[in-house]
């Protein structure tokens, strides 16, 4: 409840699955304005007519209705939150000056390109998910595959499909990800250990120390 009332979001975009958890939400929203709902299967609409501001409400696609957005540098851009280990959770503005910085140094800093394909299986809630994967793969215009609900296996089965360029991940789910492989066969393995040296160029692991490598990616690059 606190994102919708803190954020003074003016439009919610959502698949059909989570309406009805939405409209609680909404339902129960102190607001006086509460955000348009838009589920993207009743309203036939597709990226590109979003990106252009069809079919939204006009003050939303105007962006100057509800919350009066402010898109200069020192106007807020993504509201995040701590973990509340000290205290309740606190809403963390940044502006976007800020993002823009952090973007422009992260796909320099790791090269990001048009042709990269990021498997992304991190939290949307956290800075790593939102900021360091997906707005700077947004940014450099590269592709993002979504892995949804956590599945090592499957996990394992994308990154040796040899189409992904670019992944993150916590340890914790590096630890997984090796319990996956040592399930598989000898051949798999080292199916798995050249697809990765010929495709995966970057793999960057958050928080603390990693497991122990057990395969060295020839392009400077360590995993599992």
């Amino acid at each position: 409840m606190h994102y919708l009332e803190d954020s003074r979001c003016q439009v919610i975009v959502s698949s059909a699955a989570y309406k009805n958890r939405l409209l609680e939400a909404l339902a129960a929203c102190a607001s006086a304005a509460p955000p348009a709902l838009i589920i993207l299967e009743e309203a036939g609409l597709c990226a590109e007519e979003l990106r252009k501001g069809d079919g939204l409400p006009d003050d939303a696609a105007a962006g100057s209705g509800g919350g009066g957005a402010d898109s200069t540098a020192a106007g807020g851009c993504l509201l995040l939150y701590t973990s509340g280990t000290t205290s309740k959770p606190k809403g963390v503005l940044h502006t976007h000056a800020s993002v823009s910085a952090q973007v422009a140094s992260l796909t320099q800093a790791w090269h990001w390109r048009p042709d990269d394909v990021a498997l992304h299986c991190l939290p949307l809630h956290h800075i790593h998910g939102i900021v360091n994967i997906l707005y700077c793969a947004l940014a450099s215009r590269a592709c993002v595959v979504f892995a949804g609900k956590f599945d090592a296996a499957r996990v394992v089965e994308a990154l040796a499909s040899g189409s992904i360029t670019v992944f993150m991940a916590v340890p914790t789910v590096y630890h997984k990800l090796l319990a996956a492989i040592k399930a598989t066969s000898a051949a798999q393995q080292l199916d798995l250990k050249a697809c990765l040296k010929a495709h995966v160029r970057l793999m960057v692991k958050t928080l603390t120390r990693n497991p122990k490598p057990k395969t060295r990616n020839s392009k400077a690059s360590v995993l599992l």
